[in-house]
Formats: structure tokens, sequence, C-alpha cells
């Protein structure tokens, strides 16, 4: 489907379907044509509670990136650190493993 019908597709999806393009976009930025970026971005725009579900993935992620990527997370049982086995496989999973 070409971007004027993506962009149309993603205009009439129902807020449901839009959360699922949001959590993939939010994992996978270039998951979506320029035509379905375009209607999210709009639909975002007049719908506070996608737009806010878009904010709060995206700092869950950021703060998953930034937990990961610390040298000490200040947690875990008795050593005041995360098992290393939890840090590898949420560095795996946000893509710095």
């Amino acid at each position: 489907m070409g971007s004027v019908g993506d962009f149309v597709k993603v205009m009439s999806m129902p807020c449901k379907e839009h959360a699922a393009i949001i959590s993939r976009l939010t994992s996978e930025p270039g998951a979506y044509s320029g035509g379905m970026r375009a209607g999210l971005w709009l639909h975002e725009r007049v719908c506070t509670g996608c737009k806010a579900y878009h904010r709060q993935l995206t700092t869950l992620r950021r703060g998953f990136e930034a937990w990961a990527g610390a040298e000490s997370v200040g947690m875990g049982a008795g050593n005041g650190r995360c098992p290393e086995g939890v840090v590898r496989r949420i560095r795996e999973r946000v893509g710095r493993g």
C-alpha cells in the first residue's frame, strides 16, 4: 500500500490498534512506512490517550536503556548489584547486547 493509503488506514484504526503500532515503533523505529508514521503522528495530535501512551513507552525505554547501561544499578540480593544475567538480558532486549 502506498504512503497515502497507509496514512488513511492508520487514521481509520481504533486506538487499540494504534497502541500496537506505538509499541512496535518504540522498539523498532523503522518498522512502518512514512505514511503510517505520519498517520500515527496526526492521530496523536488529537488523541491524548495515545499521545500519553507513546510518551510513557518512550520514558520506560529510555529508563531501561540507562539502567542496562549503568555500571552498577544499585539493586540485587546482598551485593548491591543486579544479577549479571538480568543485566545481560535487558541489554540484549534494548539492543546493547
